[in-house]
């Protein structure tokens, strides 16, 4: 959609210098036409704001300086007068298109890890009775093959769920701004919950191998195949984190790799010492 302006530049022009405020306030003029026409539904309201914006700065765009004040002050009001008409709306609906996506990728990671468990469990009663079912994924952590695949499907919907959540809280104080382009990422749902999610299993799978640990209170990412509730709080954490876990997976693989390099150049300087010493025998 093509953008309005109330300001257009004119190369021509050789009257007098417009001062910096002045034009400071014609853009914020321009960029409320702009996220007004995107955020309204209804033509008629728009040409009603659109000619009030319009009457508004002929007025104080006019001889007088002293009205850019008041210009500023106008259109603060105006501005908040269209999120209180149209914020609920937009935040609505795009609340409501995360629900659907969640609960849509929640219920899926819920089957899929359900169906795994059964599969596995079958497969496991078909062998001898003196196979173990528990696998070991590091030193700290074994998961019992009989509920693991369930509850790793459980963390991972109830982080679908905690990605909604992150973006309810910050959908509460919706800004002016916001209103044609609620998140800056502009992804869609779908991609939002997919590169999310793909982070937070990821993620997941650092803590369960014991690189990173996580705690919530009495509650320990190492849990998450034992106990139902801990795969669903570590999961909702997780996914309420969601923008924080590429620095939480980041910092602590980039000190593992900065340790593993620091051995080799210690092991050569004590080398180096050792034929010195030998040397100068």
């Amino acid at each position: 959609m093509r953008s309005r302006l109330l300001f257009s530049p004119n190369p021509n022009f050789t009257g007098r210098v417009i001062p910096p405020e002045q034009g400071e306030l014609q853009r914020a003029f321009d960029v409320t036409v702009n996220v007004v026409r995107a955020a309204t539904s209804n033509d008629a309201t728009f040409r009603a704001d659109f000619e009030r914006l319009l009457k508004y700065a002929q007025v104080i765009f006019g001889d007088s300086p002293a009205m850019l004040g008041y210009g500023t002050k106008w259109l603060a009001d105006f501005r908040q007068e269209v999120l209180d008409r149209e914020g609920p709306a937009i935040k609505d609906k795009y609340l409501s298109d995360l629900a659907r996506v969640a609960m849509i990728s929640s219920g899926s990671l819920l089957f899929i890890g359900l169906a795994v468990q059964l599969i596995t469990a079958a497969y496991l009663r078909d062998l001898a009775p003196a196979t173990t079912t528990t696998i070991a994924l590091s030193d700290k952590v074994s998961f019992d093959l009989y509920t693991a695949p369930f509850h790793v499907g459980a963390a991972l919907a109830a982080s679908m769920w905690g990605i909604w959540l992150s973006r309810f809280w910050s959908c509460s104080t919706l800004e002016f701004t916001q209103l044609n382009i609620v998140e800056a990422d502009m992804l869609k749902p779908w991609s939002r919950f997919l590169g999310y999610g793909l982070t937070a299993f990821f993620t997941m799978l650092i803590l369960l191998s014991g690189v990173v640990s996580f705690n919530l209170g009495s509650f320990s990412a190492l849990h998450i195949g034992d106990n139902i509730v801990v795969a669903l709080v570590v999961g909702l954490a997780l996914g309420f984190l969601d923008k924080a876990l590429p620095d939480f997976i980041r910092r602590p693989l980039a000190a593992a790799m900065a340790g593993q390099q620091k051995k080799p150049s210690s092991q050569h300087t004590g080398a180096t010492h050792t034929r010195g010493h030998h040397d100068g025998a």
